[in-house]
């Protein structure tokens, strides 16, 4: 795995220039998870993307770069809103993905961080997209994916919280680093 990380299916990479299978599996799969975690990751010459854009840049690049089956898969266990994803929900509020839903990968529980008018929230509420509802009574949705960093909200900082659930939200209480 090691050795074949920076090798790509269609042979433009490197160490050795391997093609296709000769990259072998466990290569193929370094390579995925290679190339996601240096595009979503802030360095010294870029900043990271939002796992959202990256995946989809990488699908595009399957068969080409990567396995095309390989690249499905992995996208199906990231989820289409990884966790730590950053999110605007079409009540105009802002939230950081914390759960993945696997049956309804377009329903992940959000920790609210903004009200619509901006403000920041005091008590953060985690929703559940599952039987959240808008105030008109439609379904509550993610709108669109925000880049990292926007609105000062690091995600990175929300790694442990405790829920008392409802029908509608979760209260949560958040420590952040």
């Amino acid at each position: 795995m090691a050795r074949c990380h920076h090798e790509r299916y269609s042979g433009s990479g490197y160490v050795n220039g391997f093609k296709g299978d000769q990259i072998g599996l466990f290569g193929m799969i370094g390579g995925i998870v290679d190339c996601y975690d240096a595009i979503t990751s802030d360095r010294t010459y870029h900043t990271g993307l939002s796992a959202h854009l990256t995946l989809k840049q990488m699908y595009e690049w399957r068969g080409r770069e990567f396995h095309a089956g390989l690249v499905e898969q992995f996208i199906q266990c990231m989820g289409i809103y990884p966790i730590g994803s950053v999110v605007a929900l079409n009540t105009g509020e802002v939230g950081v993905v914390v759960t993945m839903n696997r049956l309804r990968r377009l329903k992940p529980r959000v920790a609210l961080v903004r009200k619509a008018d901006g403000s920041v929230y005091n008590s953060a509420t985690i929703v559940d997209l599952m039987v959240c509802t808008t105030r008109d009574g439609k379904p509550c949705e993610i709108e669109r994916v925000l880049e990292p960093g926007i609105y000062g909200i690091d995600p990175s900082t929300i790694y442990r919280f405790r829920m008392c659930c409802s029908a509608r939200s979760c209260q949560v209480l958040i420590n952040s680093a």
